[in-house]
């Protein structure tokens, strides 16, 4: 059985990590690893201690910055995995024991440059299974489809939805911009692998529990989190656009351009839009339907948004990109 480096990024993890690690133990077998990266001031490395004291051959702790931003953890991770296997197990998530063996064996039999899964979503009143390739079953997968999905659906960002091959992601390579962020660097992380693999497999077991825990996703409203967003929309046109795949960056902005921008116009307004503002307005941020910014004019008077929003309109046209996404955001720039 092939054997798997899980890399687990924490921070104030002590409500969550125990049931992180049970999970984790019971899905190991000899030969893997549990590699912790902590910057936790909480009780979240005394916990991980007293692990460490009983499996001392398949637990490791790293110590970190108390500031280290998620990106930076998940490349701290990659360079100390000593398997050629990696997985990113959240610190407040659980697994599926039986399901997570199917995967394992799958992962052994066919031996992919990266093995896609489903998972669970679970809530405080419901369960969801998020199934990654709609209408696919269990069987290899051209590269086409794969980067037509990835750029056509954000869905396929979380590291915790595919195990893959380390040396796949150059850590050298990374942006010194990308140490810093919280928020999108798993959709970076999964860009960047796949334009380098060349083998895909996917099952549709699901063996990840992603638990949604209140005040997740959008109520941790901050700059950093709006810029990321906004960075993510840059990268996805420049990654496309290395490819020498103009349309995979416009299936990109067709899906998550609309949607990522009001993140980014948000971003301007993080310091005066109050989260409740948000909530009742989220329709408007959120709807990746329609370019609904002449909804809400009024909240969108300041330069900085206009200046954000031609920023991207030009980054756009830079990449030779020409999509209906930039006319709009030129007509809404005009239209202040």
């Amino acid at each position: 059985m092939i054997n798997i480096s899980f890399l687990v990024p924490c921070r104030n993890s002590e409500n969550t990590i125990v049931g992180a690690l049970d999970a984790l133990l019971a899905i190991s077998i000899e030969g893997d690893e549990i590699i912790l990266i902590d910057s936790s001031r909480d009780s979240t490395p005394q916990i991980i201690r007293k692990y460490m004291a009983e499996k001392p051959e398949l637990i490791k702790y790293i110590k970190c910055k108390n500031d280290e931003a998620l990106m930076a953890k998940r490349l701290i991770g990659l360079k100390n995995a000593s398997n050629q296997y990696v997985y990113f197990f959240d610190s407040d998530d659980l697994a599926n024991q039986k399901q997570f063996l199917s995967i394992r064996e799958t992962l052994s039999s066919n031996k992919p440059d990266i093995l896609f899964f489903n998972a669970i979503e679970v809530s405080e009143h419901s369960s969801l299974r998020i199934i990654l390739f709609e209408g696919k079953e269990d069987g290899w997968l051209a590269k086409e489809t794969v980067l037509s999905y990835c750029f056509s659906n954000l869905k396929i960002g979380p590291l915790w939805l595919k195990i893959f091959k380390k040396d796949l992601y150059d850590i050298n390579s990374c942006p010194a911009d990308l140490l810093t962020f919280s928020c999108g660097e798993d959709y970076f992380l999964t860009l960047s692998i796949l334009k380098k693999a060349k083998t895909f497999f996917y099952s549709k077991k699901s063996p990840y529990k992603y638990i949604h825990r209140k005040g997740s996703g959008f109520r941790k409203i901050s700059v950093q989190r709006m810029l990321d967003c906004l960075w993510s929309v840059e990268t996805s046109l420049a990654i496309a656009k290395e490819l020498g795949r103009p349309d995979l960056a416009n299936k990109y902005l067709d899906a998550n351009g609309f949607c990522l921008m009001y993140g980014a116009i948000l971003y301007c307004y993080s310091t005066s839009v109050s989260y409740r503002d948000f909530k009742k307005n989220r329709h408007i941020y959120l709807d990746s339907k329609a370019f609904a910014i002449t909804k809400s004019k009024k909240l969108f008077k300041h330069s900085s948004a206009k200046i954000r929003l031609l920023a991207l309109a030009l980054k756009i046209g830079l990449y030779n990109l020409p999509h209906k996404f930039a006319k709009k955001a030129m007509e809404s720039i005009n239209s202040f």
